[in-house]
């Protein structure tokens, strides 16, 4: 029989031991650790080329993805990081744009920053290619900033953020503001006048809590159909991880930008840009 000092000895210890793996499974589960992006991507980390410093985060998301001689299409993504001495936030996509006259197709690649809110970083490049090393586990990205994308199965990447909420879109995108104040859009910009979206939006609102990559995903002369893939945000993470939205544009020339959203959500958005007769 044990007697009551080795019993109390005894009990200590399991406690101790229960303590200990409540610890540890609370580490492993606490989504505040590294970056989580979100159910609705894939979520890589970056591998900066030798000869630079820096890293950073790829929130990936791929919509009739092809490879194209070697090349991935179909891509789409928001990324944030340093370089060398850049502080950075971007989004990016590479497509095949069909000739509706022809039926031929082309590569499209276009990555800009967003700026204003931290980030020091203000370029943009239209020489995107994706190659993938082992599918889309590991993407070498070639552009005057060549770098490595490695896919987190986890879905968490060993990257912090330090950048707040976005106020502010820079040069090459069309700030949109939602009615009463809700949020901000940050469309970016192509060569190409439009009347939506081109393509991708960042969505920002309720001071960072809410954050979202929009992605067009068809458009014809009256509205054009969309997703907004949700990111996770102060340690949560929503569902359903995607909406599915329609675009309704209620612009005259020469008039301010509006969009009616609708779908699975009911917005309006606005921007100080005006529409230009030339672009109809």
């Amino acid at each position: 029989m044990l007697r009551m000092p080795a019993i109390m000895s005894t009990l200590a210890a399991i406690t101790g031991l229960s303590i200990l793996l409540v610890l540890l499974s609370s580490a492993r589960s606490d989504p505040s650790e590294g970056f989580r992006c979100g159910p609705g991507f894939l979520t890589y980390s970056v591998q900066v080329q030798q000869g630079s410093t820096g890293g950073g985060v790829r929130c990936v998301k791929f919509i009739d993805y092809q490879l194209v001689d070697g090349q991935i299409t179909g891509v789409y993504w928001y990324g944030e990081g340093t370089l060398n001495q850049y502080i950075y936030r971007h989004l990016g996509n590479v497509y095949l744009r069909k000739d509706p006259a022809t039926g031929a197709t082309t590569i499209v690649s276009l990555a800009s920053d967003i700026y204003g809110n931290g980030e020091n970083a203000k370029f943009s490049a239209n020489d995107l290619k994706l190659t993938p090393i082992n599918g889309q586990d590991l993407i070498q990205e070639t552009s005057e900033w060549p770098e490595k994308w490695i896919l987190e199965k986890s879905g968490v990447a060993n990257y912090t953020s330090h950048l707040g909420p976005v106020a502010n879109c820079g040069r090459f995108f069309t700030k949109l503001t939602v009615a009463a104040g809700m949020g901000v859009r940050c469309a970016m910009r192509s060569d190409r006048g439009e009347e939506y979206p081109d393509l991708v939006w960042y969505g920002d609102q309720e001071n960072g809590s809410h954050r979202h990559l929009g992605i067009v995903t068809g458009k014809d002369a009256r509205e054009a159909r969309a997703t907004a893939v949700a990111f996770c945000s102060k340690g949560t993470c929503p569902a359903p991880p995607e909406g599915r939205l329609v675009l309704t544009g209620l612009n005259h020339c020469d008039e301010p930008f509006k969009i009616r959203v609708s779908g699975d959500w009911n917005e309006l958005w606005t921007s100080a840009e005006r529409l230009s007769c030339a672009t109809r």
